[in-house]
């Protein structure tokens, strides 16, 4: 067993982003040596305090708690730990897994050889059953959980919805109604917005971009793969300051919103705590989830907003390759899934998707998409929290007004929401609710 990372996995336990993924990943205090007992009631007191605060402790409460323990091992806290905790993690797993396969390979020779002849296979299914077991038992949190250990996950959901107060987190979309029945996009989940061509995808897009870094002063990366950087930026300054893009586009500002936007970029932008980044289109790199996602958690990424799924690839097609784009398209969808719930801490993602013609046919005739109107024919809905479908008839359009009505949901019921669609005065807002009058008068 490597002293190395054990010491560092002391060294993370003060570190919040750390103790987070060692709550969703610890599986067995066995990785940790039988002679390091007081580093494993260490490590248990530390997922106890962040089970119980949602923070990690403090390198003063790990010093004054086990000054002993520290002073035995010359463990000194502050020195920076040169390992991240997914590394440690898998050290300290594939020490454990090395020693514990020498100690089963002799099980099973001697198991084997004392067997009767008639019993040997039976003698070799069951060392072969708790060999399975030890290999489940370090299967992370995340994937599987005793349901008599779900105490402390419960009381920090509690805990964590209490310090909200009701007001969404992770991605939101700046559309207050909107916001208050999903309460938000949260870190682990992806949502996807479904529309044809020219309906303002990626204006909803940017919208939600922008007001997801302007309230919840969250590091925000938005890939936009179809338009260019300077026409997002022009965008998302328009949302800001409700003003008309195609206006600012061909005429520049006009005089009397010229101090408007000085005083945004001096109090706004040059302020700002936290970045947004606007990633653009690149011919040194492919959209695939896996360089998206490297990207977002090099940079601290927190928020991810990806414009849209028809210009992603897929990392690796194998030896065959794949024979139609719609298996594509779904496993980069299962890949970007699985990616937003992996490392030291849970993405947010929110995903553009294109409607392909018979969608849009039904959608100018009806009003009305569905969930099998994606491009390409895949079925994105199992592999998403919310399936967001932007929609209107033509009568809509007209009127300067859309829908944006929720397809598929796990978490919350289905609605549909009515927006006033007004880009010449920069204004996408959730309409009221029409009238009821039958049920006033009755």
């Amino acid at each position: 067993m490597s002293i190395r990372s054990v010491y560092a996995l002391v060294l993370l336990l003060a570190d919040q982003g750390s103790i987070g993924y060692l709550a969703s990943n610890w599986s067995q205090p066995q990785v940790i040596p039988e002679h390091d007992e007081d580093i494993r009631e260490m490590v248990a007191w530390a997922l106890s305090h962040h089970s119980q605060t949602g923070r990690a402790p403090s390198r003063g409460a790990l010093e004054e708690r086990y000054t002993d323990v520290l002073e035995r091992h010359q463990i000194d806290l502050d020195v920076e730990p040169e390992d991240t905790i997914q590394e440690v993690l898998e050290t300290l797993h594939g020490n454990w897994v090395r020693l514990k396969g020498g100690e089963w390979s002799t099980t099973l020779a001697s198991e084997v050889a004392q067997a009767p002849i008639s019993e040997r296979v039976a003698a070799f299914q069951r060392v072969a059953a708790a060999i399975v077991a030890d290999g489940l038992s370090l299967q992370p949190r995340s994937s599987c959980v005793d349901l008599r250990e779900s105490g402390p996950d419960l009381m920090a959901l509690h805990r964590e919805a209490q310090e909200r107060e009701g007001e969404p987190r992770g991605i939101v979309f700046g559309l207050d109604a909107v916001d208050r029945h999903t309460q938000g996009v949260w870190p682990g989940e992806l949502a996807i917005n479904l529309a044809y061509a020219k309906m303002g995808k990626s204006r909803l897009m940017d919208k939600a971009a922008y007001r997801t870094w302007e309230q919840q002063d969250e590091l925000v990366g938005l890939w936009t793969m179809e338009n260019s950087i300077l026409m997002t930026q022009l965008y998302l300054a328009c949302e800001a300051l409700g003003l008309d893009s195609d206006e600012f586009y061909r005429k520049g500002l006009r005089f009397e919103h010229v101090p408007l936007m000085e005083e945004w970029v001096h109090d706004v932008l040059e302020k700002a705590d936290v970045p947004l980044f606007i990633f653009g289109p690149s011919d040194s790199m492919l959209f695939t989830p896996e360089s998206i996602v490297s990207q977002a958690r090099a940079r601290d990424v927190k928020r991810l907003f990806l414009d849209q799924l028809t210009y992603m690839s897929a990392a690796s097609a194998g030896e065959k390759g794949y024979q139609k784009r719609w298996e594509e398209l779904k496993a980069i969808l299962r890949s970007l899934y699985g990616l937003l719930s992996t490392g030291s801490e849970p993405l947010a993602c929110m995903l553009n998707h294109q409607v392909n013609r018979e969608g849009a046919k039904e959608m100018l005739k009806t009003g009305k998409l569905q969930a099998f109107h994606g491009s390409e024919g895949v079925s994105v809905e199992q592999f998403c929290t919310f399936l967001f479908g932007l929609q209107a008839t033509q009568d809509q359009m007209d009127l300067g007004q859309r829908t944006l009505a929720m397809l598929a949901s796990r978490r919350v019921p289905p609605r549909d929401f009515d927006l006033m669609w007004r880009l010449d005065q920069g204004l996408i807002e959730v309409l009221p609710d029409p009238i009821d009058y039958e049920a006033i008068s009755s």
